[in-house]
């Protein structure tokens, strides 16, 4: 089902007789507008959750990413405090997309303990297409991939 992210009505209307919410639609990255993104993500994200309570849905996944870490758009880089990175690491964002997934992981954790819901935020780390803005960049990336592993993998 499709719904507006930031309509809670059509989101409801959307998730009527639904088993689990996959939600992957907040805005990718911090280059669409921060504003945006921001009320996009954060209040869509709570959208999501409330029309999955609403309907009694009690398991929802959504698109978190490594930016929550605060490492890749950050404007005051700094290094891991250790490695590997895992899921205890401290997330540390200076940028509002970073931000954003923190949230959207904490409100996320908030409806589980709330509700009983079980919810799980995916940390991904890249997600392309070989269409939109840059195709070319985005393809020769993934033709060399290979040069960027570490050689320990």
């Amino acid at each position: 089902h499709y719904a507006a992210l930031t309509d809670r009505y059509s989101l409801r209307r959307a998730t009527e007789g639904c088993y689990a919410i996959v939600h992957l639609a907040p805005i990718p990255n911090p280059h669409h507008g921060t504003e945006k993104m921001f009320d996009t993500n954060v209040t869509g994200t709570q959208f999501v959750l409330e029309a999955a309570e609403a309907q009694g849905i009690k398991r929802v996944a959504l698109a978190s990413s490594c930016c929550a870490f605060g490492l890749v758009f950050a404007k005051h880089q700094f290094d891991p405090e250790y490695f590997p990175v895992d899921e205890k690491h401290p997330d540390k964002p200076q940028d509002l997309y970073g931000l954003s997934k923190v949230i959207n992981e904490q409100t996320a954790a908030a409806y589980s303990r709330r509700t009983g819901m079980t919810t799980v935020a995916l940390r991904l780390t890249l997600v392309v297409t070989l269409t939109g803005e840059h195709p070319h960049w985005r393809k020769r990336m993934l033709m060399h991939s290979h040069q960027w592993r570490s050689p320990e993998f």
